[in-house]
């Protein structure tokens, strides 16, 4: 269980594009304008292991936060503050029953259940903030989801398996407007989705260092509360025709074919360099990864950021993301791993429309996707108590709109973060110095003739932390 106040430095508010690519340390609010924010988060696991390896576990989750910011005015006689309470709660329920291991090699069958029940709810406020008692309007939004799972997985000759996985998962978004936005007459019917979404993988061992795995999968995905209002963060008569006028965003469907070859020591590829440095691992890891995804569909970005930081996004009739991946992980010495990928991808909507301008554009790259990323991972052990470790990521260019204007172009990026972690008895702290190039990289925007804006990754900062384990 943890928690305390949390500063984003304004990182909920988006950046002009043009300001953002000259200057990205740029804040354009005054030093009058705040925010401040309080969390707790707290979470149990228990979990019971029975006969023949098989267990039972449960686990509770709390996430709450209130706070407020203030948002950029026009006006300076008046600054206008934001307040978001949020309360997220999740139950979970799951049963494993692993293939047990014969005395002859062999594996039985594995079975895995699970049931996950969640609820959230965030209240929004604007308000005057030399008048926080009286806000301008008050809305909440609540979501709720129920989802069930289950997985077989089945020894099959000539050390095969395949295994079969299906979800079932419900879920509902109800809004209550403020009594300020006059949708007298105007009803905002909670909405219900349904979503079926099966994996299927057959593996096959080919050695006992080499296998290989092949995976095809359908994931379904609803709309959140930004994409059913458009960006808005509070609904009026006038929001709600119009968005009655443009219809509902639908829910996106993604559906994946993978070919995986794993190496080395089969099955630890995605494990961290930490245990290779502290010398878990005797054997080197590779994967490579090849995969067809089509989504339908897809919810993307239509529109500029709203005065909240919310996109427009709609509904994009199809994409497409081809792509391999490449992982390497390597133990250099008894205290030194080092995990180095790569992955090259072409990413594509096949028709988006301009929601600004009414035009269509075909075959054209979605925000923020660059086709090539790197990263490396180098950790050292010093001593028994001491860990070091340097995280470098890069990558080619990109765009900041569908466009894909010379305007919107993003250059080339190398940034890296360093992490030193020191144990004293049971007591761990933590210092991290991210972002030590000190790159300018949009996480997400968008840009466009009246209104480009983005949300950088935050310049070079520190982030100092220490943890004691509860016994």
């Amino acid at each position: 269980m943890i928690g305390g106040n949390v500063r984003h430095g304004m990182a909920w508010l988006p950046t002009p594009w043009e300001t953002a690519r000259r200057a990205p340390t740029t804040n354009l609010l005054s030093s009058s304008q705040q925010e401040h924010f309080q969390q707790a988060i707290g979470a149990l696991r228990l979990t019971h292991r029975l006969e023949n390896a098989s267990a039972f576990q449960l686990a509770l989750q709390q996430n709450i936060l209130d706070g407020a910011y203030d948002l950029p005015n026009d006006s300076e006689r008046e600054t206008l503050n934001l307040r978001l309470a949020h309360n997220w709660t999740q139950g979970s329920v799951t049963w494993r029953s692993a293939g047990a291991q014969s005395s002859g090699g062999e594996r039985s069958r594995g079975v895995e259940a699970g049931l996950l029940a969640s609820t959230f709810a965030r209240t929004h406020q604007l308000r005057l903030r030399r008048d926080r008692e009286t806000p301008l309007y008050s809305n909440v939004g609540t979501r709720r989801e129920m989802t069930s799972w289950s997985r077989i997985t089945q020894p099959l000759p000539s050390r095969m398996d395949v295994s079969g996985e299906l979800q079932i998962r419900h879920s509902l978004f109800a809004y209550t407007p403020s009594q300020e936005a006059r949708l007298d007459g105007v009803s905002f019917a909670t909405r219900h989705w349904t979503f079926v979404n099966p994996r299927v993988r057959l593996g096959w061992d080919a050695t006992s260092s080499l296998r290989a795995d092949v995976t095809a999968s359908r994931v379904t995905r609803e709309p959140t509360r930004g994409d059913l209002f458009g960006g808005a963060d509070d609904l009026d008569r006038m929001q709600a025709d119009l968005l009655a006028q443009r219809g509902d965003v639908t829910p996106e469907q993604l559906h994946t074919v993978e070919l995986r070859v794993t190496g080395g020591a089969v099955g630890t590829t995605a494990r961290s360099p930490t245990t290779i440095a502290l010398g878990a691992e005797r054997e080197p890891s590779w994967s490579i990864a090849m995969y067809a995804s089509s989504l339908r569909n897809e919810i993307a970005a239509a529109g500029p950021l709203s005065a909240t930081g919310l996109p427009l996004r709609r509904n994009v009739p199809r994409g497409e993301r081809r792509g391999i991946e490449v992982v390497k992980t390597h133990r250099i010495a008894s205290n030194t791993g080092v995990r180095v990928s790569g992955s090259a991808m072409r990413a594509r909507l096949v028709e988006w429309v301009d929601e600004g301008s009414g035009d269509t554009v075909r075959n054209v790259r979605p925000i923020l996707a660059p086709s090539v990323q790197m990263s490396a991972q180098i950790e050292q052990r010093i001593g028994r108590q001491t860990l070091a470790r340097l995280e470098l990521q890069g990558q080619n260019e990109s765009f900041v709109s569908p466009l894909n204007r010379a305007s919107d172009r993003l250059p080339a990026l190398l940034w890296g973060d360093v992490v030193l972690q020191h144990r004293i008895k049971s007591l761990t702290a933590s210092l991290r110095i991210n972002n030590i190039t000190d790159a300018f990289l949009p996480l997400t925007g968008w840009a466009d003739a009246e209104r480009p804006a983005v949300f950088p990754l935050a310049g070079r900062h520190v982030m100092i932390s220490a943890s004691v384990p509860l016994r």
